[in-house]
């Protein structure tokens, strides 16, 4: 994301990009979402781990 500033902004942890970062091109009909930016060593965050029970209950 990027604001009025110019400041880009990482999808995955919503800090200030300062540094090099990688572009998220993303696609629209319209091309009226701007592209998205994220740190080189952030990445999606991981789903909790949640423990099942083997019978379903």
């Amino acid at each position: 994301m990027t604001t009025e500033s110019g400041k880009r902004y990482c999808v995955h942890c919503e800090r200030v990009i300062e540094g090099p970062a990688e572009e998220i091109v993303v696609h629209s009909a319209s091309g009226a979402r701007p592209n998205e930016y994220r740190h080189p060593a952030c990445g999606p965050a991981q789903a909790p781990y949640v423990r099942r029970s083997p019978y379903g209950r």
